[in-house]
């Protein structure tokens, strides 16, 4: 019986299961019923909640869900479960079925600030600042992590985006008076490109944002390559 059921493989099951009933005998009638109830409950269940298991203390252990709500939980040591991992919990009891292990996915986040007792200091891009934990982790101001969507902990340090291979070791030399046939579309990206800084008051004045950026499109062959390299 699954601890969470598949609703399509579970009705499957249960409609096997309850074929023979009218041939079988009254004890295999009543363990077939026995065994479709089970199987009933389980299609009604309440569905277990992604959670992230925030550690244990003093005998107590805890999880943060959906918007950064915390509560207490039941699990076994045997889990292994850390700081961080994924689990999932079944509502009735609040106990933990099973981990899943670190997230995939998070929140890319800036370091300002190292405390003390793996507490860190983080910056989001919007500019607001909030205090999480790590496992141990090398940190050091101005690292680039990933915290959990749910919890304030750390999963991993990112990549630094200082990167030579992505840097462009020679400005290309292009004009826009070297790209033909392409009339409308120039204008158009130097409408978009330009403005912005010829004509700061005029955007200032209307409350416009300046794009962050354009999206060229096109068959191959039609001067998207080219056009971006002005």
């Amino acid at each position: 019986m699954p601890e969470q059921a598949d609703a399509p493989d579970t009705i499957k099951q249960l409609l096997t299961n309850l074929s023979g009933y009218n041939s079988l005998g009254k004890d295999e009638q009543a363990r077939t019923l026995d065994v479709a109830r089970r199987y009933i409950n389980a299609l009604t269940r309440p569905p277990l909640l992604s959670s992230t298991f925030g550690g244990s203390h003093d005998g107590t252990a805890f999880v943060y869900s959906q918007r950064n709500s915390k509560f207490q939980v039941s699990y076994t040591k045997d889990m292994g479960l850390i700081e961080g991992d994924e689990v999932l919990v079944r509502p009735e009891n609040y106990a933990i079925v099973r981990g899943l292990g670190r997230r995939g996915t998070g929140e890319s986040v800036v370091v300002s600030e190292v405390l003390d007792g793996n507490r860190d200091v983080v910056s989001t891009s919007q500019g607001n600042s909030s205090v999480v934990l790590h496992n141990g982790q090398k940190i050091k101001p101005g690292s680039k992590v990933m915290i959990d969507p749910f919890a304030p902990i750390i999963l991993g340090i990112l990549p630094s985006d200082e990167r030579r291979d992505l840097y462009i070791e020679r400005v290309p030399e292009v004009r826009w008076e070297d790209i033909g046939g392409m009339k409308r579309e120039i204008d158009e990206i130097r409408r978009a490109v330009e403005n912005p800084y010829k004509n700061p008051d005029r955007y200032k004045e209307y409350n416009l944002a300046p794009p962050k950026g354009i999206l060229l499109y096109g068959p191959p062959g039609c001067g998207k390559t080219c056009s971006s390299h002005v």
